[in-house]
């Protein structure tokens, strides 16, 4: 952490006792930047990122996603992710 008058650091940790104490090493990223990556790496592998589509139904036994403009997606596996300022409010139909 810094001041925003000269940025000058007013807190300092180097967080090394955390692997130690959970197993594992602590990492901060931007928030825009860690999706940025996630982003990559997805596309590296070959997946189709849509952006900015709103789901109106979830079929989860069949992996059948409806959009609001009657677009169907059938995957194996569909991951769904929405801003802060939105309200998810999708028809999940399983038996």
């Amino acid at each position: 952490m810094c001041t925003t008058k000269d940025l000058a650091p007013i807190f300092e940790d180097s967080f090394e006792m955390l692997e130690g104490e959970y197993g594992h090493k602590l990492y901060f990223f931007h928030r825009a930047d860690f999706h940025a990556g996630l982003r990559e790496l997805a596309e590296s592998w070959g997946v189709i990122v849509h952006l900015g589509s709103a789901v109106d139904k979830i079929d989860v036994e069949s992996g059948r996603m409806t959009s609001t403009d009657g677009k169907i997606i059938e995957k194996d596996l569909i991951i769904l992710a929405n801003g802060y300022r939105v309200c998810l409010s999708v028809q999940c139909e399983c038996s």
